[in-house]
């Protein structure tokens, strides 16, 4: 177990980065992390991705019950080709930092999604889709969480889950007995620790009986 112990009012999705430089310190940087949606940032997925990881986590929800940019269409170069209900722009732009797909507004006022449509207003006569890479990720991203493989597979973080229990049941990690920062984290790491020289010596013992 690789733990990184704060507050209780930090974000957890602030610490990804730093179990990572952990992880790599240590020298046990893994292929994927399996992780709750707190930690399906785009930062999160990125810094995986720079660090050779696959971050297995659902992306942060979006708006609920709109329709955006997730049922949008796109073409090899990420430029949309149809909004939620089919329509295609009527022009694409691209720059620098993003990508601009305008559709006429009596082409809007029409649609059957206009009432839960995340486009914006663009002047008078326009409606406008304004996406980024980060936006463009967390597109593809849910594609794929969508998959009945992602889901199978996802169903693998339920081991944490279960290990975090039984160090809450069998040692006292859920109410530690001591003040101040600094004796609960050495309080933290050492009942770890330990867990970790058991788990040690379990694989050790079982390596030998198939020798």
């Amino acid at each position: 177990v690789t733990a990184f112990a704060e507050g209780a009012s930090a974000l957890d999705q602030n610490s990804f980065s730093i179990v990572v430089e952990q992880l790599k310190e240590e020298g046990h940087v893994p292929e994927v992390i399996y992780a709750d949606k707190g930690y399906g940032s785009d930062k999160n997925y990125v810094i995986a991705q720079n660090n050779d990881i696959y971050l297995h986590a659902p992306t942060l929800a979006g708006t609920t019950g709109k329709k955006g940019l997730e049922d949008c269409k796109f073409d090899e170069n990420n430029v949309m080709t149809e909004c939620p209900a089919g329509n295609h722009p009527m022009k694409n732009k691209t720059t620098k930092t993003s990508h601009v797909a305008l559709f006429h507004v009596n082409v809007c006022n029409k649609c059957k999604f206009k009432d839960i449509c995340t486009s914006q207003k663009y002047g008078k006569n326009n409606r406008q889709f304004i996406y980024n890479e980060s936006k463009l990720r967390a597109y593809k991203r849910k594609k794929i969480e969508a998959t009945d493989q992602f889901k199978e597979k996802y169903k693998t973080r339920n081991g944490i889950e279960g290990l975090n229990g039984r160090l809450k049941q069998f040692t006292p990690l859920k109410r530690l007995k001591i003040r101040g920062r600094q004796a609960v984290h050495e309080s933290i790491y050492s009942i770890l620790a330990m867990h970790n020289v058991m788990q040690a010596a379990r694989y050790a013992k079982k390596m030998q009986k198939l020798g």
